[in-house]
């Protein structure tokens, strides 16, 4: 594959993350025939342009600088945010946008000029970009103090329950939709994210808000992805543009005030990487651990990233060493989060990670081919057990999926991060298509694999042999 080809991957995955952006912006993740297909054709997509090899690929640091710009445009030409109810924070979100709409603005200019100062002034009007964006999403928090949504008074409930010494998966928890939408109030997060949001109730206080966990998650993101950039590229203002391109993203500002807690698992996954690139392979392992502990479908990427290290790392000398800290680090790592819970109550554990999920009916509101074959065949207005029987063939698609995903990283995923990053993105993509629900917090998590694409599609320094 010429240099050339890899750049048009880099491009097409560029333009994907742009594309799903948009329609999650539209959607706000709920169902309609339009999103779900345009989310079908991103799947499509991405099978069709995974079959290249990876090896030449470089992406110019302004190309990713236009992204932000373009991500923008589309967060602020809408509302992001339905609960905001304080103005002057509102005010001070949206300052932060104008700061850094024309700190990239300054920041493509100098990256495109020659000169010393020009090479000074990049990563300086890159850096101010990136800083007002983490102070803007700080702001979200303020601007919407007590959003409407289950996923914030359960999660909160739960670490209160923790802070006064209970259990959170034994406790009984309000349906604040009063059964709209029939399912069993609960628990189904991770310890992992509730001992995370606990950390940050007890520093801050207050109303244990689980959400600043969640902004310095969003933060570790897009600075755990600019480090791979870097780490691969030498090259700070790709580093930074790379960063700032996430921390952009249109519907990031309403990610965070929905308390969704998918950003905290993509934080252990990037560190994951990190931390194999940088060869801690035990931290590497215990950094899965955590990720597998944050919420039920974080087994999906970590089950692939973990076939994806044992398999490059190998089973004979050195590799089988390494392989083993992995694996030890993964196992020690997993047992400390959930251990202590199933020794408390194992059955209730199960039953709030695993029981109230099985027992759920296809949701009719989700972007999920079963809600559009329940549009197709007449019975989505009907609520959401009417599709219980139609269900029946995507679990089927669901089993092949994991079984061509766990084979595809054994045998073709190689040793490459951005790679594999392409494999997550289009397994994940489908996942959430053949699952019974997905909604907007679903696909920006899957989100985050194609920027491990675009981490590996920055130019390496000459003469440099960094792993991808």
């Amino acid at each position: 594959m010429s240099p050339a080809d890899g750049y048009i991957r880099a491009v097409i995955a560029l333009g994907l993350y742009l594309c799903m952006s948009l329609v999650l912006v539209v959607s706000h993740g709920h169902y309609a025939a339009g999103p779900v297909t345009m989310m079908l054709a991103v799947g499509l997509v991405l099978l069709a342009s995974g079959r290249e090899r990876l090896e030449h690929r470089r992406l110019d640091p302004s190309l990713l600088l236009a992204g932000s710009l373009v991500g923008l445009a589309i967060l602020t030409a809408g509302n992001q945010m339905i609960y905001a109810r304080d103005p002057e924070s509102l005010k001070w979100v949206r300052a932060m946008l104008i700061v850094t709409t024309f700190a990239i603005v300054g920041a493509v200019i100098a990256s495109r000029a020659a000169g010393r100062v020009a090479a000074l002034a990049a990563p300086i009007f890159a850096g101010l970009a990136l800083l007002a964006m983490f102070v803007g999403k700080a702001f979200v928090l303020h601007a919407s103090p007590q959003p409407f949504i289950d996923v914030w008074t359960s999660s909160v409930a739960a670490v209160d329950h923790i802070l006064a010494g209970r259990n959170p998966y034994t406790q009984q928890y309000v349906d604040i939709y009063g059964g709209a939408y029939n399912y069993k109030p609960g628990m189904p997060y991770g310890p992992s994210f509730l001992l995370w949001s606990t950390l940050w109730a007890k520093l801050f206080g207050g109303q244990h808000d689980v959400r600043v966990g969640l902004v310095i998650s969003e933060y570790l993101v897009a600075l755990g992805l600019g480090w791979l950039c870097f780490r691969r590229s030498k090259n700070l203002v790709a580093a930074l543009a790379l960063a700032l391109l996430w921390t952009t993203n249109p519907i990031g500002l309403f990610v965070l005030e929905q308390s969704w807690i998918d950003p905290l698992l993509m934080a252990a996954l990037v560190a994951a990487l990190i931390a194999h690139q940088e060869r801690w392979l035990a931290t590497a392992g215990v950094a899965l651990g955590f990720a597998f502990a944050v919420k039920t479908y974080a087994m999906v990427a970590v089950g692939l990233i973990a076939l994806w290290v044992i398999r490059g790392e190998g089973f004979t000398g050195e590799g089988l060493k390494a392989t083993r800290r992995f694996v030890i680090g993964a196992v020690a790592g997993c047992a400390a989060f959930v251990g202590p819970f199933l020794v408390l109550d194992a059955g209730a554990f199960w039953n709030s990670m695993f029981g109230l999920w099985a027992d759920q009916a296809p949701r009719a509101d989700a972007l999920t081919l079963v809600a559009l074959r329940g549009e197709i065949e007449g019975v989505l207005g009907q609520g959401h057990e009417a599709l219980r029987p139609l269900y029946g063939p995507f679990t089927v698609l669901t089993l092949g999926l994991a079984a061509t995903s766990g084979w595809w990283v054994w045998k073709r995923a190689g040793t490459s991060f951005g790679r594999l990053g392409w494999g997550l993105a289009t397994v994940h993509v489908w996942f959430f298509l053949f699952a019974r629900q997905a909604f907007c917090n679903y696909y920006y998590y899957a989100l985050v694999f194609l920027f491990l694409v675009l981490a590996g599609s920055t130019p390496r320094p000459a003469g440099s042999e960094a792993r991808t």
